[in-house]
């Protein structure tokens, strides 16, 4: 397991006060609690992921899904995917395939028009049940990218 903590300066300028000196020795003592809390116990799932094709179908809401900002994030990640070696893998998991499969969609991206989304999507992507007719607790991250503004 992989955790990413990004701590940027909270204040504007880069004077130290005592005020901004609290804020970082606070943000410090944050993700020195976030790393400790996030070490394996007895939460900590101890088998193997089962990766199972499923159906588009299966995907509960999926005909209805907003799918508005679909095409400019594949566009955003496809900029750095055309830049990788097409025989390396593209993740831990066989079922991510290499760089050339990714690179293959990214290049059928470029005529993708909005109202065919979802269509693409059926057509170069599986859904896939994680541990089918089991119980379980799936996490997902977000990370905002804030600009700051200093008069």
């Amino acid at each position: 397991m992989s955790i990413y903590v990004f701590i940027e300066t909270l204040a504007g300028n880069h004077k130290t006060d005592r005020l901004s000196g609290m804020k970082q020795m606070l943000l410090a003592v944050f993700a020195i609690l976030l790393l400790t809390s996030c070490a394996g116990g007895p939460g900590t799932p101890s088998k193997e992921v089962k990766l199972t094709p499923a159906s588009f179908n299966d995907l509960p809401g999926w005909k209805n899904d907003d799918l508005q900002g679909f095409t400019e994030a594949l566009t955003r990640s496809c900029a750095r995917i055309l830049k990788q070696n097409p025989e390396t893998a593209f993740g831990p998991i066989k079922e991510a395939g290499t760089y050339l499969d990714w690179q293959g969609i990214c290049l059928d991206l470029r005529a993708l028009q909005p109202q065919d989304a979802r269509a693409f999507i059926e057509r170069h992507f599986t859904p896939y049940a994680v541990n089918p007719g089991e119980k379980g607790l799936f996490t997902g991250y977000y990370e905002a990218s804030l600009k700051r503004f200093t008069p």
